[in-house]
């Protein structure tokens, strides 16, 4: 077994320190004018750890690093701050980072800096699924740590390079210094005026670590815009360079515009509605089904994006090797009503209010609305903000609510979204099923054979899609564009992180 995991790891390393060290291309001596990105939608913080959301996501892994990073072609953990590894057992493994790494304060990042932060992020549960990997940690000597998964864990490497994992100052959380409004870390970028709600400004640092991805603009500011056509404006009249969010109404639009160039690929973000499965309107497989067989959702995606989407029965997103649509309930209506009268059940019972946070989902919301309607099911409509509705979500008080959610593989997806031990921060249906929990641990515990950990997880997505935990809408292409003469060489199929350190202009 160790030495199986010893030639996995050989060659992980081998691959991720060759992508690490490639030089860029066509990267300007001198940096270039700041840009100007639209996104749809706020974040209630920006400190590691203390988010849920790709906003947040975005701004960290600008101000930040983790001991590794997500690569934005493969989707795989490739170092960032490590400069080598190595696994000692099947559970623990060192980790070297780089000598001279200097936070934003002018601070050398050492070992302490790390057992700090992993410390100070576990004090906030929304950071504790990440964190669960690491189940002991200590300081070897000033530039090296040895973590202890205590089972095998085959998502050590990507919960190490997610946001509850990235490095602080440990002098600074000693002090107990705000990191929502001055995000000191060793990121490339350094926070120059956050006005939350508005923008978030940030300049380059110029003594990051990294030279190859070290910025290659001078700034670059965030600008909130949550109605879509008005980003798309906003790039149009050169208000913004970089929209990362375009409707899909408006694909077309941007791809006759010669001075706009457009991002369009499949993407890995999930939109579901998520049903509070410990409410009375949800509290049995039945009844979810009843609700789920009467909803059209291609009404639904016709409505919302003129049919440029496509709608998803699965509790997962299919681009994933072992997601399926196996055991999801069809859309039928009849069906539907004839299991209310089966049952016995007064449809007015299971009277729900959907929370919406962005135009498109309110557009669905309604259509589910009308749907529900035929079959004698009243349905609210609330629309409330993306950080308001995430903390409605994470503290389970809310009946159902639209909100789309991304991973880079299918274990993670699975493991925040349906294991018990995440209720309360990303497990949003708050399920709570011991024969869920065990495939996902053991789909966890599945380090080297990929085959059968792919099967654990297969069987999970059908066991959701059979009990139906919360209604599948679509699952995003990820569509965005910018000037023209900007030039966007990584784009993650995930959505996050940016990368907005190598993107630079071509004029």
């Amino acid at each position: 077994m160790n030495k199986k995991i010893g030639l996995m790891i050989c060659l992980l390393i081998s691959i991720s320190l060759i992508t690490a060290c490639t030089p860029s291309t066509n990267i300007p001596d001198e940096l270039g004018k700041g840009i100007v990105v639209g996104i749809a939608a706020d974040t209630p913080a920006i400190a590691p750890g203390q988010f849920n959301n790709t906003t947040g996501f975005y701004i960290a892994t600008m101000t930040h690093n983790g001991l590794f990073r997500i690569d934005a072609e493969t989707l795989q953990p490739v170092p960032d701050l490590v400069s080598e590894w190595t696994n000692i057992s099947s559970t623990i493994f060192e980790f070297k980072i780089h000598e001279g790494i200097k936070f934003h304060n002018g601070e050398e990042m050492t070992s302490a800096d790390i057992i700090a932060s992993f410390d100070y992020v576990k004090t906030f549960p929304i950071s504790a699924n990440s964190m669960r990997s690491l189940v002991s940690y200590e300081a070897v000597d000033d530039y090296t740590v040895r973590i202890n998964t205590g089972f095998p864990n085959s998502m050590l490497l990507f919960d190490l390079a997610s946001h509850p994992t990235f490095i602080m100052p440990k002098s600074l959380i000693e002090a107990e210094h705000d990191f929502n409004t001055d995000p000191v870390g060793s990121g490339p970028f350094k926070a120059s005026d956050l006005k939350p709600g508005d923008y978030y400004k940030f300049d380059a640092f110029e003594d990051y670590f990294d030279e190859n991805r070290a910025s290659k603009v001078a700034s670059v500011t965030l600008r909130i815009i949550p109605e879509g056509f008005s980003r798309t404006l906003a790039l149009e009249t050169g208000e913004i360079d970089f929209n990362v969010s375009v409707q899909p109404q408006d694909i077309g639009r941007m791809y006759a515009d010669p001075n706009i160039t457009v991002i369009n690929k499949p993407g890995t973000q999930h939109v579901m509605l998520y049903l509070n499965n410990e409410l009375p309107q949800f509290n049995t497989v039945e009844k979810r089904k009843i609700i789920s067989m009467a909803i059209d959702k291609e009404a639904m995606m016709l409505a919302a994006y003129e049919g440029n989407i496509t709608p998803s029965n699965a509790h997962a997103p299919l681009v994933f090797d072992g997601s399926t649509v196996n055991g999801a309930a069809p859309f039928d209506p009849d069906g539907a009503k004839t299991l209310l009268d089966e049952l016995g059940i007064d449809p007015a019972t299971l009277g729900f209010e959907i929370i919406a946070a962005i135009d498109v989902w309110a557009v669905q919301a309604q259509v589910i609305q009308d749907n529900l309607a035929k079959i004698g099911i009243p349905v609210s409509i609330v629309r409330l903000d993306v950080p308001a509705t995430q903390q409605r979500l994470n503290s389970g008080n809310y009946q159902a609510a639209f909100m789309g959610f991304t991973q880079p593989n299918l274990l993670g997806f699975m493991r925040l979204n349906f294991h018990s031990s995440n209720i309360g921060t990303i497990n949003r249906v708050r399920l709570n099923d011991p024969a869920m929990d065990a495939l996902i641990n053991s789909a966890v515990s599945e380090t080297t054979n990929v085959a059968a950990r792919t099967e654990f997880l297969r069987q999970a997505v059908i066991m959701a899609n059979e009990n139906a935990y919360l209604i599948p809408s679509h699952t995003n292409m990820l569509q965005r564009a910018h000037n023209a003469n900007l030039v966007v060489p990584e784009v993650a199929a995930t959505d996050f992180p940016l990368y907005l350190n190598m993107v630079y202009w071509n004029d």
